[in-house]
């Protein structure tokens, strides 16, 4: 059985025989489509970083009027230990801004109003609370990679604080949530 356009274009529609429409659909996921689409991912070099002691040596916090979710951590330190992921408050002094590279490199979007630091020791912050506390082995790659992701709502700041001198390399991606651009 075909269901014909009723708006005069002659187009049909078929009908199995549970009374259902026929169609085909194309899944991806959410990440996809706001890289492809929107141009609306990121990704924060830490290259090199070299915390000085049981300092923060990492912050992005969220000035602008989009939520934004952190979707992977990738980290290896030339020192093992336990690295903490935090919500911190505060203004951040002693780092140095880095600006995000879009994960689609056909397009030059930069997120709104985003602060992201990295720095041997950022002070001016407090802890709210740990979200994680992550062990990372000497030259051991951690990833972290989530669809639970990290929020981090427009006011608010996520930092890194290394548990002693180290050097720290990898990455932070993250992304404008899809439902803040409609």
């Amino acid at each position: 059985m075909l269901i014909e356009d009723g708006k005069g274009s002659g187009r049909k529609v078929q009908v199995d025989t549970a009374n259902r429409l026929v169609t085909r659909s194309i899944t991806i996921p959410q990440l996809e489509y706001i890289n492809e689409d929107l141009g609306k991912v990121w990704s924060i070099p830490l290259d090199a970083v070299a915390p000085s002691g049981a300092t923060y040596f990492f912050i992005i916090k969220n000035n602008g009027p989009h939520t934004i979710s952190v979707c992977s951590i990738a980290m290896a330190t030339s020192a093992g230990g336990v690295f903490r992921v935090s919500k911190v408050t505060g203004t951040p002094v002693g780092g140095t801004g880095i600006a995000p590279s879009n994960m689609n490199l056909n397009r030059t979007d930069l997120p709104d109003s985003i602060l992201i630091e990295s720095g041997t020791d950022i002070t001016g912050l407090t802890e709210s609370y740990l979200i994680y506390p992550l062990y990372i082995p000497t030259n051991s790659p951690f990833v972290y990679d989530s669809d639970s992701r990290l929020i981090i709502t427009p006011g608010t700041s996520l930092a890194f604080k290394s548990h002693g001198a180290a050097t720290v390399n990898g990455f932070v991606q993250f992304y404008e949530e899809q439902d803040a651009l409609e």
